[in-house]
C-alpha cells in the first residue's frame, strides 16, 4: 500500500495537484517507503511536508502532519523544510523591501 501512496503522491506532483499529493505523501508509511528508484523516506518527508505546508490550513497540517503516526519518524526532515522555508521568506521579504525602496 506505501509504494502506491508514494507513486499516487508523484503522479499528483506531476499534475500540479500539490494537497492530493501531500495527502498521498503523508499517508505513506515511511518506514516501508524506501524505494531506491523511485524515492527515499526523506524524499517523501520533504515532498509531503512542502506540499502540506502550501495547502493545508493550520487545522490540517495539525491532524495530518504534527499528529501523523507515519510522518512523525521523520519529523526531521520536516524541521529541516521549514527551515529552508522560513530562510527563503526572510531572504525574498529583504530583498523586496530594499528593491521597493530603490
Amino acid at each position: 500500500m506505501t509504494h502506491l501512496q508514494c507513486a499516487a503522491g508523484l503522479a499528483e506532483l506531476a499534475t500540479k495537484k500539490y494537497k492530493c499529493a501531500a495527502r498521498h505523501f503523508l499517508q505513506a508509511n515511511v518506514d516501508h517507503c524506501d524505494l531506491p528508484e523511485l524515492l527515499s523516506p526523506s524524499n517523501v518527508a520533504v515532498f509531503g511536508g512542502l506540499c502540506a505546508l502550501a495547502t493545508y490550513d493550520r487545522a490540517e497540517l495539525q491532524k495530518h502532519v504534527i499528529s501523523s503516526r507515519y510522518f512523525t519518524p521523520v519529523g526531521i526532515s520536516l524541521t529541516k523544510v521549514i527551515k529552508i522555508i522560513t530562510s527563503s521568506f526572510v531572504v525574498l521579504s529583504n530583498f523586496f523591501w530594499n528593491w521597493n525602496r530603490s
